[in-house]
């Protein structure tokens, strides 16, 4: 099941594009090499947040749910 991981995996990346945008100004002070990685590492979590909730996304439909008989 990767349902697990990929919900931690996105928190995590989430989390990462929450404070390099809250950072942004200080990457600009430092300089053009500074504010181009942090644009690159921008883009890379946006393209894995997007694609770990297509993945999430994708493995809900295509397992069928768990049926627990307690009788």
């Amino acid at each position: 099941m990767p349902e697990p991981f990929l919900i931690v995996g996105l928190i995590a990346a989430v989390r990462r594009l929450l404070v390099l945008t809250a950072e942004f100004a200080r990457f600009i002070e430092k300089g053009d090499g500074a504010f181009q990685g942090a644009m690159l590492e921008l883009g890379l979590l946006t393209v894995m947040i997007v694609a770990s909730r297509r993945l999430a996304r994708h493995s809900e439909k295509a397992s069928p749910p768990v049926v627990v008989d307690r009788a």
